[in-house]
């Protein structure tokens, strides 16, 4: 599995998401296949991949679900409220990730 945090050069337990966004944009003009830096078949799977760990590490929820594969853990906790009208129901779910 690739390291994201790795891949867009940032620190993992410090990286805000301005952070995050400022490095994809930085790597993404770098190797854009367009910009002829680097040879296009390189440059074509670099921006596969740094799209790819954007997407991950964009969106808080599959961010929280990579962190915690990376660190071991099999399963994450989640509630989820569900309303009708004027219910509220609460449920507890068990996501895993394989």
């Amino acid at each position: 599995m690739l390291d994201y945090y790795a891949l867009l050069g940032v620190p993992r337990f410090t990286a805000s998401q301005d952070d995050i966004r400022k490095a994809y944009r930085t790597q993404i003009a770098f190797f854009h296949p367009d910009k002829g830096y680097v040879n296009e078949n390189i440059a074509l799977e670099r921006t596969q991949q740094l799209n790819e760990a954007y997407d991950t590490l964009k969106n808080p929820s599959r961010k929280a679900v990579y962190d915690d594969s990376r660190e071991g853990k099999s399963s994450r906790d989640t509630v989820i409220t569900f309303s009708n009208n004027r219910n509220f129901d609460t449920f507890r779910v068990r996501i895993i990730v394989l």
